[in-house]
């Protein structure tokens, strides 16, 4: 691995070098092969970062990407699910590169969706239920329903958990359910429909 983050950090040292002028005095077929190893590099680059995470501390950019969310991130909730028929109600993890770095850990892809507000259902679910409505009326319910036959991953905070795997619907709801009315009201579940 170090090998590879060395190569990559020379040759993007020697490409900053190129001033436009350069390249321009570049014979056609040289510049063609300049811009493929860059193409290269970049590919390298990119398989790094997505499977990485200490690329980021190298080149002094973990802090920057993910501190903010990391802070606001701990003290949430997540939802994560594989489709998405209304995306009205539903949002795409590409803007936002935390649920990336989870859609690539769960998923192996970021081809994921999310619901911005997420924890703010879990809350008012919670408040709902301390006022006697009933789990099946809650708005957090209706939307489960409409994913059950995808992939979800729920979690609390900005790292990496054990998920507590759940194969069947009931089970997934249950599990919410008594979740969000326990003290610390925390949840860790995987569903896949079995």
């Amino acid at each position: 691995m170090k090998s590879t983050i060395e190569e990559w950090k020379n040759a993007v040292s020697k490409i900053k070098k190129f001033t436009k002028d350069e390249c321009e005095a570049m014979e056609k077929s040289e510049l063609i092969k300049y811009l493929l190893v860059w193409q290269d590099c970049a590919h390298q680059a990119i398989e790094i970062f997505t499977k990485q995470d200490e690329i980021f501390d190298i080149l002094g950019l973990y802090e920057k990407l993910f501190d903010n969310e990391h802070s606001e991130a701990s003290k949430k909730h997540h939802i994560l699910f594989t489709d998405s028929n209304n995306l009205n109600k539903f949002q795409s993890v590409k803007n936002n590169e935390l649920l990336i770095k989870f859609s690539n850990e769960y998923f192996g892809h970021d081809n994921a969706y999310t619901i911005n507000d997420f924890d703010k259902l879990c809350q008012d679910t919670k408040k709902q239920l301390k006022n006697n409505i009933k789990f099946e009326d809650t708005e957090l319910n209706k939307i489960l329903t409409e994913l059950k036959n995808e992939v979800i991953y729920i979690w609390h905070g900005s790292e990496f958990s054990f998920l507590i795997d759940v194969g069947s619907f009931e089970g997934l709801l249950n599990s919410i359910r008594e979740k969000i009315m326990d003290e610390n009201g925390e949840i860790y579940i995987g569903y896949h429909k079995r």
